[in-house]
């Protein structure tokens, strides 16, 4: 019987010593959200029960200047390729004149709208049953691929609608 009071009373203890301890400031957690757009970063502060929400003008640097893409989809993994170009192609204003990169088969077909030629750059996503791809129209000098060849372009994002559409196309696109 003197060992359960004991324990009792140590856990009484124990439990008044932290909650002594314990300082009455909240603990906050901060997470800076950049937009692919570039043109915003929210800053989100958690504490206990609240979230707010701090929407900033500021515009980082383009990184055009160093000659790298504004977006190198090349470095993601399968999962968020498949994620950024999903985002690319429901969110094109987001994206519209930045530079992208990426990496796919070159995909072709002849439109039923102008009876052109359609040529794409297809990712597939790492289980293969997803492919995505964007169309591509190569800058003076360069000639297509044929066939299903392994790719890796860099063009300027931009959209084109040929109506009742919106197609999302990256246009100068050079071989890399």
């Amino acid at each position: 019987m003197k060992k359960i009071i004991v324990t009792i009373l140590s856990c009484f203890l124990i439990s008044g010593m932290l909650v002594g301890c314990s300082d009455n400031t909240e603990a906050k957690e901060e997470i800076t959200v950049q937009n692919p757009s570039d043109e915003e970063s929210i800053v989100l502060t958690e504490s206990e029960n609240e979230i707010s929400e701090d929407v900033s003008e500021e515009k980082p640097e383009s990184s055009k200047k160093n000659g790298e893409p504004d977006l190198d989809l090349t470095e993601l993994s399968s999962t968020m390729v498949y994620s950024e170009v999903y985002n690319i192609v429901t969110n094109p204003d987001d994206y519209r004149g930045k530079t992208i990169k990426m990496s796919g088969y070159c995909s072709s077909y002849v439109s039923s709208l102008t009876n052109q030629t359609i040529y794409s750059c297809v990712i597939p996503d790492a289980t293969a049953c997803c492919a995505q791809g964007i169309e591509f129209r190569l800058a003076e000098g360069y000639d297509y691929p044929e066939g299903y060849d392994e790719i890796t372009i860099i063009g300027t994002f931009d959209t084109y609608e040929e109506e009742p559409f919106q197609f999302a196309v990256l246009k100068d696109a050079k071989f890399v």
